[in-house]
Protein backbone atom coordinates (compact mmCIF):
# COMPACT_ATOMS: atom_id res chain seq x y z
CA UNK A 1 0.00 0.00 0.00
CA UNK A 2 1.95 3.59 -0.89
CA UNK A 3 2.39 5.97 1.73
CA UNK A 4 1.29 9.54 1.73
CA UNK A 5 1.10 12.31 4.04
CA UNK A 6 -2.02 13.98 4.01
CA UNK A 7 -2.64 17.50 5.38
CA UNK A 8 -6.38 17.67 6.62
CA UNK A 9 -8.77 20.53 7.58
CA UNK A 10 -12.24 21.08 8.16
CA UNK A 11 -15.18 23.59 8.98
CA UNK A 12 -17.85 22.30 11.18
CA UNK A 13 -21.29 23.72 11.83
CA UNK A 14 -20.18 23.50 15.57
CA UNK A 15 -17.82 21.37 18.49
CA UNK A 16 -19.88 18.08 18.66
CA UNK A 17 -19.47 15.72 16.09
CA UNK A 18 -22.77 14.13 17.78
CA UNK A 19 -25.02 17.05 16.40
CA UNK A 20 -22.92 18.74 14.26
CA UNK A 21 -21.33 18.26 10.90
CA UNK A 22 -18.72 19.15 8.63
CA UNK A 23 -19.31 22.05 6.24
CA UNK A 24 -16.25 22.05 4.02
CA UNK A 25 -13.06 20.10 4.11
CA UNK A 26 -10.01 20.01 1.94
CA UNK A 27 -7.22 17.31 1.86
CA UNK A 28 -3.48 18.13 0.29
CA UNK A 29 -1.17 15.66 -0.70
CA UNK A 30 2.46 15.05 -0.24
CA UNK A 31 5.08 11.87 -0.89
CA UNK A 32 6.97 11.15 2.08
CA UNK A 33 10.59 12.64 1.64
CA UNK A 34 9.73 15.11 -0.66
CA UNK A 35 8.21 18.74 -0.25
CA UNK A 36 6.00 18.97 -2.88
CA UNK A 37 2.17 19.21 -1.98
CA UNK A 38 -0.75 18.96 -4.53
CA UNK A 39 -4.55 19.56 -3.50
CA UNK A 40 -6.03 16.12 -3.30
CA UNK A 41 -9.30 17.16 -2.89
CA UNK A 42 -11.24 20.25 -1.65
CA UNK A 43 -15.29 20.99 -1.45
CA UNK A 44 -17.67 22.65 0.54
CA UNK A 45 -20.43 20.44 1.88
CA UNK A 46 -24.24 21.05 1.58
CA UNK A 47 -25.82 21.58 5.11
CA UNK A 48 -29.13 19.98 5.88
CA UNK A 49 -32.32 22.11 7.05
CA UNK A 50 -32.07 19.69 10.04
CA UNK A 51 -27.57 20.65 10.26
CA UNK A 52 -28.55 24.24 9.67
CA UNK A 53 -31.21 24.09 12.87
CA UNK A 54 -28.36 22.93 15.56
CA UNK A 55 -25.49 25.11 13.58
CA UNK A 56 -23.65 27.00 16.10
CA UNK A 57 -23.62 30.90 15.16
CA UNK A 58 -20.39 31.54 15.78
CA UNK A 59 -19.30 28.07 14.09
CA UNK A 60 -20.80 29.58 10.86
CA UNK A 61 -19.59 32.95 11.39
CA UNK A 62 -15.71 31.61 11.68
CA UNK A 63 -16.54 29.73 8.65
CA UNK A 64 -17.55 32.35 6.84
CA UNK A 65 -20.66 30.55 6.01
CA UNK A 66 -23.58 31.89 4.03
CA UNK A 67 -26.32 30.25 1.20
CA UNK A 68 -24.28 31.88 -1.67
CA UNK A 69 -21.23 31.47 -0.94
CA UNK A 70 -22.57 27.41 -0.45
CA UNK A 71 -24.42 27.55 -3.63
CA UNK A 72 -22.34 25.08 -5.46
CA UNK A 73 -21.35 22.86 -2.22
CA UNK A 74 -21.44 19.15 -2.73
CA UNK A 75 -23.86 16.75 -1.54
CA UNK A 76 -22.77 15.05 1.80
CA UNK A 77 -23.33 11.40 0.07
CA UNK A 78 -20.94 12.57 -2.61
CA UNK A 79 -18.62 14.01 -0.40
CA UNK A 80 -18.72 11.03 2.04
CA UNK A 81 -17.82 8.68 -1.04
CA UNK A 82 -14.89 10.84 -2.38
CA UNK A 83 -13.27 11.34 1.50
CA UNK A 84 -13.56 7.83 1.62
CA UNK A 85 -11.79 6.60 -1.21
CA UNK A 86 -8.91 8.50 -0.67
CA UNK A 87 -8.41 7.75 2.98
CA UNK A 88 -9.13 3.93 2.48
CA UNK A 89 -6.42 3.78 -0.87
CA UNK A 90 -3.01 4.71 1.01
CA UNK A 91 -1.59 4.54 4.10
CA UNK A 92 -0.72 7.86 5.37
CA UNK A 93 0.22 10.26 8.15
CA UNK A 94 -2.54 12.51 8.85
CA UNK A 95 -0.98 16.31 9.73
CA UNK A 96 -3.64 18.66 10.66
CA UNK A 97 -4.37 21.52 13.76
CA UNK A 98 -5.43 19.09 16.36
CA UNK A 99 -6.18 16.29 13.64
CA UNK A 100 -8.01 14.46 16.45
CA UNK A 101 -11.16 16.55 16.67
CA UNK A 102 -11.15 16.55 12.78
CA UNK A 103 -10.65 12.75 12.94
CA UNK A 104 -13.66 12.52 15.08
CA UNK A 105 -16.05 14.45 12.65
CA UNK A 106 -14.54 12.86 9.67
CA UNK A 107 -15.79 9.30 11.26
CA UNK A 108 -19.28 10.47 12.02
CA UNK A 109 -19.33 11.65 8.35
CA UNK A 110 -18.29 8.93 6.67
CA UNK A 111 -20.21 6.71 8.99
CA UNK A 112 -23.57 8.99 8.30
CA UNK A 113 -23.20 8.77 5.03
CA UNK A 114 -22.85 4.71 4.86
CA UNK A 115 -19.14 5.14 4.06
CA UNK A 116 -16.22 2.74 5.36
CA UNK A 117 -13.59 4.73 7.57
CA UNK A 118 -9.58 3.71 7.05
CA UNK A 119 -8.70 0.80 10.31
CA UNK A 120 -6.64 3.00 12.38
CA UNK A 121 -3.44 0.63 11.26
CA UNK A 122 -3.30 2.88 8.08
CA UNK A 123 -2.78 6.26 9.47
CA UNK A 124 -0.65 8.11 12.36
CA UNK A 125 -1.68 10.88 13.38
CA UNK A 126 1.25 14.47 13.21
CA UNK A 127 -0.18 17.54 15.03
CA UNK A 128 1.51 21.08 14.33
CA UNK A 129 -0.37 22.31 17.25
CA UNK A 130 2.39 19.85 19.46
CA UNK A 131 4.69 20.27 17.46
CA UNK A 132 4.54 24.23 17.95
CA UNK A 133 4.29 23.84 21.58
CA UNK A 134 7.25 21.65 21.49
CA UNK A 135 9.55 23.71 19.64
CA UNK A 136 8.48 27.64 20.75
CA UNK A 137 7.09 27.38 24.08
CA UNK A 138 10.17 26.97 25.61
CA UNK A 139 11.92 29.58 23.91
CA UNK A 140 9.12 31.96 23.48
CA UNK A 141 6.43 31.98 26.25
CA UNK A 142 5.54 35.19 26.55
CA UNK A 143 5.22 35.96 22.56
CA UNK A 144 2.66 33.37 21.74
CA UNK A 145 -0.89 33.68 23.42
CA UNK A 146 -1.92 30.18 22.21
CA UNK A 147 -1.23 27.88 20.28
CA UNK A 148 -3.90 28.13 18.02
CA UNK A 149 -3.19 28.71 14.21
CA UNK A 150 -4.24 32.25 13.84
CA UNK A 151 -1.67 32.90 17.00
CA UNK A 152 0.93 31.21 15.22
CA UNK A 153 0.07 32.82 11.77
CA UNK A 154 0.29 36.13 14.02
CA UNK A 155 3.86 34.83 15.47
CA UNK A 156 5.30 33.65 12.54
CA UNK A 157 4.35 36.84 10.68
CA UNK A 158 1.92 35.29 8.35
CA UNK A 159 -1.61 36.09 6.53
CA UNK A 160 -4.41 36.35 9.31
CA UNK A 161 -7.71 35.91 7.23
CA UNK A 162 -11.20 37.31 8.54
CA UNK A 163 -13.23 33.42 8.46
CA UNK A 164 -11.11 30.52 8.52
CA UNK A 165 -10.85 28.39 5.05
CA UNK A 166 -10.41 24.78 5.35
CA UNK A 167 -7.65 25.06 2.30
CA UNK A 168 -6.13 27.89 4.05
CA UNK A 169 -5.72 26.56 6.90
CA UNK A 170 -4.68 22.85 4.96
CA UNK A 171 -1.81 24.49 3.44
CA UNK A 172 -0.84 26.57 6.76
CA UNK A 173 -0.75 22.94 8.96
CA UNK A 174 1.59 21.89 5.61
CA UNK A 175 4.03 24.87 6.05
CA UNK A 176 3.73 24.38 9.79
CA UNK A 177 4.77 20.94 9.44
CA UNK A 178 7.35 21.09 7.02
CA UNK A 179 9.13 24.36 9.21
CA UNK A 180 9.30 21.98 12.04
CA UNK A 181 10.23 18.43 10.84
CA UNK A 182 12.57 19.83 7.98
CA UNK A 183 12.98 23.54 8.87
CA UNK A 184 11.25 24.97 5.34
CA UNK A 185 8.51 27.23 4.88
CA UNK A 186 9.00 27.49 0.95
CA UNK A 187 6.12 24.89 0.49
Amino acid sequence: MEKKILFIDIETTGLSSEHHTITEIAILEAIPHQTKIEQKFHTKILITKNDFVKAQPKALEISGYSEKGWSNAMAPEIAAEKISQILCTCEFLWVGHNPYFDRKFIEKFLARNNQPFPSPIFHRFSDTRHLATTFLWAEHPAKIKSFSLDNLRKYLGWDVFKTHSALQDAKDCAKLWYFFTVGRLDV
